[in-house]
């Protein structure tokens, strides 16, 4: 029986899960304004909260990777546009002749 008695209190002590959340008082005016305070929540209720956060960061990490993807492309068009007409600029004064310099 005192092996029985030791696990249950070691249980109770150290497991998180086993401790008791609210202690009440004697009067039963505080103990009634007790439970209407103590949260509602169940551990499938923190599951599921959590599943839909997941879900929710999962969602926004692939938006995320979407826009990144799609900027990336936006920079490399405009890049290579820029850098057309940049060459284009230089292929046109290279075919002008330039003017000599009059001499003083």
């Amino acid at each position: 029986m005192s092996m029985n008695l030791r696990y249950l209190v070691a249980e109770s002590c150290c497991s998180p899960h086993m401790s008791v959340m609210w202690t009440y008082s004697k009067n039963p005016v505080l103990q009634g304004a007790t439970d209407q305070i103590k949260p509602t929540r169940t551990r499938e209720s923190v599951l599921a909260s959590a599943a839909e956060l997941k879900l929710k960061r999962e969602q926004d990490a692939s938006q995320a990777m979407k826009e990144y993807h799609a900027e990336k492309a936006a920079t490399l068009a405009k890049t290579a546009r820029l850098r057309a007409a940049r060459l284009a600029r230089d292929a046109e004064e290279a075919t002008l002749v330039k003017k000599p310099k009059r001499s003083k």
